[in-house]
């Protein structure tokens, strides 16, 4: 492969893997990655739109989103929600923290809101939360559960019409899937009001150690693997006040334990060549009413085990979660 520049630094970037296994087959994808800045991305640069219509169709079916359908039914049955997430995942924990100060009634947006239970936590937890997403699947999905709290939109639209608006933006695990994240944070940052936030959560690679290889989503559901110093890239000449979120009083272990040996992912695609989820099992137990029995069972026996490692850095987790600030003009 010719020499490639990296899309933030414009430093060279090498391949690293040149047929990484895609998320729907037969797709597969070059893995680059920058000595410079330590991103790693994938080859060609290219989402489909296709491949999230498929999964928000039976995301129950979907090992990943699997998780975010629980979240979806778990929340709608906890008297906390916002607690009931920030005590299960990072970029919830990340977000609660961060809006720790804000007063009730503070205007806030979720870009991405996917099955929409962040943006109803958000709610129930006093806020005046809004869910914004491009898929028609995933916004009827929410408002069927949640509520009417949810528009289908596109970002860029959006935040030209409602430019300086609300309080605290929400764009959690979204930058990793598009073909041009500088401009998505751009536009976040534009619905920010003077004094707002916007908080920003991605995978993080300074997770792992150097000659790790993509242990994330496989392509084009994620294309970006950001680390601390390649997000930095991601967000200059924004204008705002960065601060990376130190998860040391985050009291529940990563999903993955702390590995100091590389590590490299190669997962089975998750959706057949027709677009339907691959795993035969997980259809035939969602058709049989067992497939909650059938995925606990199997995470007894097969799922990832953390056996406690730590980071060597208490402030480093899986997660990646920044938060830009406005300032207030003079």
């Amino acid at each position: 492969m010719n020499p490639v520049a990296c899309p933030l630094c414009n430093k060279p970037a090498r391949e690293i893997e040149r047929s990484y296994p895609g998320y729907k087959l037969p797709a597969t994808f070059a893995i680059m990655e920058c000595d410079d800045c330590r991103l790693q991305f994938a080859l060609p640069l290219e989402s489909d739109s296709a491949v999230y219509e498929a999964i928000y169709r039976r995301p129950a079916l979907v090992p990943g989103y699997d998780r975010y359908y629980d979240y979806a039914r778990s929340a709608k049955r906890s008297p906390n929600p916002l607690d009931y997430l920030a005590e299960s995942m990072e970029p919830y924990w990340a977000v609660r923290k961060a809006i720790a100060g804000l007063p009730s009634g503070a205007k806030m947006l979720d870009i991405g809101s996917g099955l929409g239970y962040v943006a109803y936590a958000l709610r129930r937890a006093g806020y005046d939360a809004v869910g914004l997403d491009i898929s028609e699947n995933a916004v009827a999905a929410a408002r069927a559960r949640f509520g009417d709290q949810y528009v289908v939109a596109d970002l860029f639209a959006w935040s030209s019409d409602h430019p300086n608006t609300y309080d605290a933006v929400t764009l959690l695990e979204v930058i990793e899937h598009v073909e041009n994240p500088i401009d998505w944070v751009r536009a976040a940052f534009r619905l920010v009001r003077p004094g707002g936030m916007l908080i920003i959560s991605t995978p993080n690679r300074d997770y792992y150690p150097d000659g790790s290889v993509w242990a994330t989503e496989a392509p084009p559901v994620h294309l970006w693997w950001f680390s601390e110093h390649s997000f930095a890239r991601l967000t200059d000449g924004i204008g705002a006040q960065i601060e990376v979120v130190d998860f040391s009083a985050c009291d529940f272990a990563p999903a993955q334990p702390y590995s100091d040996r590389p590590v490299a992912s190669f997962r089975t695609p998750m959706l057949n060549e027709e677009g339907r989820p691959s795993s035969r099992l997980r259809r035939a137990a969602a058709a049989l009413g067992v497939l909650p029995v059938a995925k606990a069972v199997w995470t007894l026996f097969h799922g990832p085990k953390n056996d406690g490692r730590a980071h060597p850095n208490p402030a480093v987790r899986e997660t990646l979660a920044v938060i830009l600030r406005k300032p207030i003009s003079g």
